[in-house]
């Protein structure tokens, strides 16, 4: 299984250029719509779009099937907006076991929309997610409980009246 931090080494470059991701102007034109629309859907958060800096943004041209279509808008439904869409790009493209192994963008069906759709989702906010390491070392462990116990002893003392 492949996990986000080894896709984030592939060549970002090459994914980003790759056949399958228009332009906004080829996007638009392949759906029928106007290059304003298309940046409006992106906008509302209809439609993905991955960007990188001045090389713009470019539209998985998988967004043209209906099906497709509503998988990814599920998926952005579902998630907060500050969301990486690069990592939902990836979510998308991962394979997932209770999907036969099979990437959700390929194995969605309108049977299994749903569960694509969450599992995508699931991934993307475990992506997204900070990681906490909660172990700390001894000697910070010990001066923080020094610390504490200070504090509360010099509160105790503000409090006791008559001294």
């Amino acid at each position: 299984m492949i996990t986000i931090a080894e896709i984030r080494n592939e060549p970002v470059l090459e994914i980003f250029e790759a056949p399958h991701n228009l332009s906004v102007a080829d996007y638009a034109r392949l759906a029928g719509k106007s290059r304003r629309w298309i940046t409006y859907e992106i906008q509302a958060g209809n439609l993905l779009s991955i960007h990188m800096g001045h090389r713009g943004q470019r539209v998985p041209d998988w967004q043209l099937d209906p099906l497709k279509r509503r998988l990814v808008q599920s998926v952005l439904k579902q998630l907060p907006r500050g969301i990486d869409t690069w990592d939902i790009y990836h979510a998308l493209l991962r394979s997932y076991e209770a999907l036969g192994t099979r990437p959700a963008i390929e194995a969605v069906n309108p049977t299994n929309l749903h569960l694509a759709a969450r599992l995508v989702a699931a991934q993307c906010m475990q992506a997204s997610e900070p990681v906490v390491t909660t172990e700390f070392p001894e000697q910070v462990r010990q001066s923080v409980q020094r610390l504490v116990r200070e504090a509360v002893a010099a509160d105790v003392a503000e409090a006791t009246p008559g001294d």
